[in-house]
């Protein structure tokens, strides 16, 4: 006899993060991010990519992403911020 399984809906999943964010950054890019995005706060920059790391969704990320540009006086569609936005959709293969 054989089995037959439905596929799961994969929007019904929930999203599992590939990897951690310093793993798909590229110091390029990573350098950019601290001086245009923290304005030269390295420290600042890994502390928020922890922080991003723990999102359990994009959207949770996302919105973490637009709460730290507005609160450094960066709009949220700049380079940088889409940049990191960029990444989250990475991780989460979204």
């Amino acid at each position: 006899m054989t089995e037959t399984r439905l596929k799961e809906n994969p929007a019904q999943q929930p999203l599992r993060a590939a990897k951690n964010l310093r793993e798909l950054i590229q110091p390029a890019i990573a350098g950019m991010l601290i001086d245009r995005f923290f304005r030269g706060d390295a420290e600042s920059y890994f502390l928020f990519l922890e922080i991003l790391d723990s999102a359990q969704t994009w959207t949770e990320a996302v919105e973490l992403i637009d709460e730290e540009a507005i609160r450094r006086e960066i709009h949220p569609s700049t380079l940088p911020a889409m940049k990191l936005k960029r990444l989250i959709k990475r991780k989460f293969g979204v």
